[in-house]
């Protein structure tokens, strides 16, 4: 009986690593580091879109007048100026976000999350600020995803739970 529960510890003690190592693949730690990327300065001019499989589209704008969604895919919201610009600080980081100029068509695969950023015409170059990226799909996406959400309020916060389950 001794040694039968002397197993029975170490079994439980087992399961619990197992059950804990399962927990931190299920969720895994993102830490943005801003830049100096130009994103990082773009918050009032910029639009950001998040695109998930399925061709679901989530805009994201502190001005009105660039928000212009139309159908059952597309979902605008107007957020504080504040969020913005914090939102600009994050997707700065080019460590987690491989920003590329944005082309006419996305070169991801379909099942990707992807986000476009739209800023306009750089006054001082002449081109745009137009940048893409993907984040993938799955659970690394959805840490982004979760992460960034904490850029936002209200509704636009409420959006980004929307987003994380049509990602898992």
């Amino acid at each position: 009986m001794k040694h039968f529960n002397k197993i029975l510890h170490y079994l439980m003690l087992f399961l619990i690593l197992i059950f804990s190592a399962c927990d931190s693949e299920m969720m895994h730690s993102v830490t943005f580091t801003p830049t100096n990327h130009a994103i990082s300065k773009l918050g009032a001019e910029m639009r950001y879109v998040i695109i998930v499989p399925e061709n679901n589209f989530y805009n994201f704008s502190s001005e009105d007048s660039i928000l212009n969604c139309e159908g059952d895919y597309c979902k605008d919201f107007l957020v504080p100026l504040s969020e913005m610009d914090k939102l600009a600080q994050v997707l700065s980081d080019t460590t987690i976000f491989e920003w590329r100029f944005m082309t006419a068509e996305l070169p991801y695969p379909e099942n990707n999350c992807s986000m476009l950023v739209y800023a306009g015409r750089n006054q001082s170059t002449g081109g745009y600020n137009d940048y893409m990226c993907s984040i993938g799909n799955g659970s690394s996406a959805i840490d982004i995803i979760r992460e960034i959400s904490k850029s936002f309020s209200g509704e636009a916060n409420i959006a980004f739970d929307e987003i994380i389950a049509s990602l898992e």
